[in-house]
């Protein structure tokens, strides 16, 4: 009887001692949920830089074909402005 009682009393402290008191937990959980709506914070951050970035790519695209088209107008009018 006494082994049993020395056994609970014994499982009874390591649980205690290790951490495992319903105050522990539920501030674990808070903190693991805190982290996961962190890390969907992040995620959603992050892919709507990846949007941003794609915008940027296609606005510096058209810019570039915009320039390339006028570059090429400006040369045909110098050719056409040139005596012959």
């Amino acid at each position: 009887m006494q082994r049993y009682l020395l056994l609970g009393w014994t499982s009874l402290l390591l649980a205690t001692g290790s951490g495992c008191s319903p105050w522990h937990t539920e501030e674990y959980d808070a903190r693991l949920a805190s982290a996961e709506d962190n890390a969907a914070t992040a995620r959603l951050r992050a892919d709507q830089v990846c949007y941003r970035i794609d915008l940027v790519e296609q606005t510096a695209n058209e810019a570039l074909r915009r320039a390339t088209q006028a570059q090429d107008q400006v040369q045909q009018l110098l050719q056409q402005s040139r005596p012959k």
